[in-house]
C-alpha cells in the first residue's frame, strides 16, 4: 500500500512497476494506492516507478493562484 495526500486517477490509470515488472493495481483512493506485488525479479525497491494519471485535483486555482504549486505528496510505502 502507498500512502500519502492528493492521490488520483483509478486502477486502470495508477501503475507501479518493480525490477521493471507491471504489478496489479487493486485500489486507488485520495489517500492510498494498493497493488498486488507478485511479479518481481529483485528484492530492493530502488529500480520502483509509481505513476499516478496527470491532472490536477478539483479547486486548485484556490492554491495555484496565488503562486503555489499543488503535488501528490507520498508518505509511505508498506510492503
Amino acid at each position: 500500500m502507498v500512502t500519502g495526500t492528493d492521490f488520483s486517477g483509478d486502477t486502470s490509470s495508477t501503475e507501479l512497476y518493480i525490477g521493471g515488472k507491471l504489478q496489479k493495481c487493486n485500489e486507488v483512493t485520495t489517500t492510498s494506492a494498493t497493488f498486488s506485488v507478485t511479479d518481481i525479479s529483485e528484492e530492493s525497491m530502488a529500480s520502483a516507478k509509481l505513476y499516478f494519471d496527470v491532472g490536477l485535483p478539483e479547486n486548485h486555482a484556490a492554491i495555484t493562484g496565488h503562486g503555489l504549486t499543488l503535488e501528490p505528496k507520498l508518505i509511505s510505502l508498506n510492503i
